[in-house]
């Protein structure tokens, strides 16, 4: 079939393919596109098909372009009466286009913005959000600036903040706002729009409002406070460099505790020894739902004198374990060394840590996998259902036969570890007989319990078998048995 013959259908579905890729929100190598215009030039037959598509036409870019308000109006007259999307990737024309929709304000559904000099001429859409923008319902603005402007730049005029620029978001004005997505844009955490998101994602919001601004300071408990009347909410992403101008320490010596109970995701980023004083607390009194999945990124910072940890950005592991249910009802565990963990629940939720040290090099020594795996251990006992274990990097025997000790209470059915040399496996099985030059006790005698008592499978990965291999499994399970233990599976793989 020669392709002029394609069924209008399916050629409709290859045209909102090409358009959805060649305009991707925030792609900076395409975001001068709609590229997918093109192929109103091929030929009549799919000029006319584009022109007879409405939904085509539902993206509204502004570019950079003398024919920018030309392309506007023609997005807005093909495209019927679907739901608008604008996105304004240059402050040029920007005014014109504002007046050029007063007519189509309830058709606007989401507005976007890229670049600091977009951001910074945002002011011009003042005049629409004046308006009542009934059916708006994402608001996505990033000013995306790199982070290595402005490290000692105190230049007020690169730090923005959405409620000077488009004045006091309403929830009368934007009944249907439910998404705000910003990127070195601070949002005032006592904006009265808040209470009513679903979406809240704030992206390094130290770059945002400017130094030494106090009305949009707020004290920590009254942050939470703040947090707790956001009952809808159910994505609250916050990627957090310095804190100084928008937290502070409670006024009162206590905190409150807060519930979130619709938040399905929570993702903090925190790069700042400050905000880790002011966020770690802060979690442990935020309670969240089962099917909540949390994910934290932390790193020291440039000046740091120690290298991270993971105490550093989580809540002790007992308080952990209150307030993230994904950590309390994990049945799966895997730890990828000092720099990350993660734990799924039985509902899917998880909870995720990766930290970086990002010291100055001369600052920097290498992390000790043996004591990350002991704190790895002391979150892990925290989850009394948890069957299937993952060990993926390199620790000593010892390091071994702490962590099985901390786990003793602990119903491991499945461990999986990384072992890739002879004396890796050898420190392995040495620890889950249970031995006594392993445990520094003589947990290995008959009759004192077997080392993780549950366990029913062993997956060795990265191991190149060596003479004598089937000789050391046999002796750990002999032992085991004497213990009490059952037979345990054992599995190989050479891959890592």
């Amino acid at each position: 079939m020669s392709i002029a013959m394609l069924p209008v259908e399916l050629l409709i579905s290859v045209f909102e393919e090409l358009q959805g890729y060649e305009t991707k929100p925030g792609d900076s190598t395409r975001r001068w596109s709609p590229q997918w215009r093109v192929v109103r030039q091929v030929c009549k037959h799919w000029h006319d098909v584009a022109d007879g598509h409405p939904k085509l036409w539902k993206t509204v870019d502004v570019l950079p372009s003398k024919h920018a308000l030309d392309w506007v109006n023609l997005c807005v007259s093909k495209s019927g009466a679907v739901g608008l999307e604008l996105r304004f990737h240059t402050p040029h024309a920007m005014r014109e286009v504002c007046d050029a929709l007063y007519a189509h304000t309830e058709r606007i559904q989401k507005i976007s913005a890229w670049g600091e000099e977009t951001i910074r001429g945002l002011h011009a859409l003042r005049p629409l959000f004046f308006l009542n923008l009934l059916n708006v319902q994402e608001l996505h603005f990033n000013a995306n600036f790199p982070r290595t402007r402005g490290f000692y730049n105190l230049d007020r005029d690169t730090r923005f903040v959405l409620t000077e620029l488009l004045g006091e978001l309403s929830p009368a004005r934007l009944p249907a706002l439910h998404t705000i997505s910003l990127r070195g844009i601070f949002l005032p955490w006592e904006s009265p729009i808040t209470p009513n998101l679903r979406v809240l994602r704030l992206d390094r919001w130290d770059d945002s409002s400017p130094v030494f601004r106090e009305p949009y300071g707020v004290p920590s408990d009254r942050f939470l406070h703040i947090l707790a009347s956001c009952t809808k909410l159910e994505t609250l992403s916050l990627d957090v460099k310095n804190t100084d101008t928008h937290l502070r320490l409670p006024q009162s010596g206590t905190l409150p505790v807060i519930a979130l109970p619709s938040l399905r995701r929570l993702v903090l980023t925190v790069n700042h020894f400050a905000s880790r004083v002011l966020f770690v607390p802060l979690l442990a009194h935020i309670r969240v739902p089962p099917t909540c999945t949390v994910t934290i990124a932390g790193s020291t910072s440039t000046f740091d004198l120690a290298a991270p940890t993971y105490p550093d950005f989580l809540p002790a592991p007992a308080l952990a374990a209150q307030s993230i249910p994904a950590l309390a009802r994990a049945v799966a565990a895997t730890w990828n060394g000092p720099q990350a963990f993660s734990f799924t629940s039985d509902s899917g939720a998880a909870l995720r840590l990766a930290v970086r040290d990002g010291r100055e090099e001369h600052r920097r020594t290498l992390p000790d996998p043996d004591d990350a795996l002991s704190q790895f251990c002391e979150y892990a006992r925290e989850a009394p259902r948890l069957a299937r274990l993952a060990l993926c990097a390199r620790v000593s025997e010892g390091a071994y036969a702490r962590a099985f000790r901390t786990l003793a209470g602990v119903g491991v059915e499945e461990l999986v570890a990384w072992t890739p040399r002879r004396e890796d496996v050898r420190g392995l099985l040495s620890a889950l007989a249970g031995k006594p030059e392993s445990t520094g006790s003589e947990a290995g005698t008959p009759g004192s319990g077997a080392v993780l008592g549950g366990l029913r499978v062993l997956r060795l990965k990265g191991l190149v078998r060596y003479q004598g291999f089937e000789a050391d499994v046999a002796e750990c399970l002999r032992v085991r048995r004497e213990a009490g233990a059952r037979d345990v599976e054992v599995y190989i793989s050479i891959e890592g």
